[in-house]
């Protein structure tokens, strides 16, 4: 029955992706809701990946696998979340520079590249290690960690600016 509606693995796999992501990208149209400003809405999103339930989590395995080996389902992962989350984050980032809540840099994927591993790499991998690794390393819990590193993104590590 497996082969009847999905002919193919590749087409089994894109299922079990979708299904997950789905989930995962309703929450971040509601995340990026234009009814806060940036900062917020950073946070919000943040805490959305510190919420990731362990199917979630599992799925996320799966497709930074196939990310990383396969190029074939990597085009296709591209294109459907080009179609998904990108944009969301990409027009939040628009609004961001456009309203000076974001500091203008070179290139605006290096503000795209810093959402994610600023703030979202860091929930993955807290979810990753799951709850005893996490208390070993004195993890924040998401919502926590969501605030903190929402904060480190808008205003950096350094203790003050740099003289010119």
């Amino acid at each position: 029955m497996i082969y009847y509606y999905f002919p193919t693995k590749d087409a089994l796999f894109l299922a079990v992706v979708e299904e997950a992501y789905s989930k995962i990208l309703a929450d971040i149209e509601a995340a990026l809701v234009q009814d806060v400003p940036v900062a917020e809405r950073l946070t919000r999103l943040y805490a959305r990946f510190g919420r990731l339930s362990d199917e979630e989590v599992d799925v996320i395995r799966i497709v930074v696998r196939e990310v990383l080996v396969s190029s074939e389902r990597r085009h296709k992962l591209i294109e459907r979340f080009s179609r998904g989350h990108l944009p969301l984050v990409i027009a939040m980032i628009a609004e961001g520079l456009q309203s000076g809540e974001l500091r203008r840099v070179e290139h605006p994927a290096v503000i795209l590249m810093s959402i994610f591993t600023l703030g979202i790499a860091p929930q993955i991998a807290r979810r990753f290690l799951g709850p005893e690794m996490a208390s070993v390393y004195a993890f924040p819990d998401g919502e926590r960690m969501a605030r903190y590193a929402s904060d480190v993104l808008l205003h950096g590590i350094a203790a003050s600016a740099p003289k010119p």
